[in-house]
């Protein structure tokens, strides 16, 4: 029974030698099958598609076409995908200007592209101001029982670490108002 299977892989093997451009085409199907799996359960920037069909053992000559393709079709767009992932990042989990950047480039999204569209979502200052106050009204509570000076430096830290940058933290009514207390 052995023997019959490797015989049979041998004959397969040995016809797609024979074929080359149908054994290429169908590893082509097979790459945009799976990039179009890939893409139905999630946006995907270039960079992640690319890393994703790798890792599923396509050659670069059909990872670059399967991109191209994706692109044809628009459905891979760096572009959009940034604006896409700063839109619903802000909505799930209001965060930082730097923090979201760094989240970007993790997905390989050219810094030119990353500055476009922060700029488009931060247009003006008061959005990180504004994204900044939301997150300290849900830490009020949990400072309401430290002295001033510490929840300050608690809210300045939680603040910081979700990527808001220091004049953001200063501005937040929550601050200003543990200032008066001092």
């Amino acid at each position: 029974m052995t023997e019959a299977r490797g015989r049979g892989d041998a004959n397969a093997a040995a016809q797609s030698d024979l074929f080359p451009a149908e054994s290429a085409a169908g590893n082509l199907r097979a790459a945009l099958a799976k990039a179009y799996r890939l893409l139905g359960i999630r946006a995907r920037s270039e960079s992640e598609l690319h890393q994703a069909l790798a890792r599923a053992g396509y050659g670069e000559a059909v990872i670059a076409q399967t991109l191209a393709e994706c692109k044809r079709q628009h459905f891979v767009d760096d572009a959009d995908f940034a604006l896409q992932f700063l839109q619903s990042r802000l909505r799930q989990r209001p965060t930082g200007r730097l923090r979201l950047q760094v989240e970007l480039q993790q997905k390989g999204i050219a810094p030119e592209i990353i500055a476009a569209a922060l700029d488009e979502v931060f247009a003006t200052s008061e959005t990180s101001t504004q994204l900044a106050d939301q997150l300290a009204e849900k830490l009020r509570r949990r400072l309401a029982a430290l002295p001033a000076q510490k929840a300050r430096q608690r809210l300045a830290d939680h603040l910081r670490r979700r990527g808001f940058d220091w004049e953001a933290v200063q501005q937040t009514k929550l601050w200003r108002e543990l200032e008066k207390e001092n």
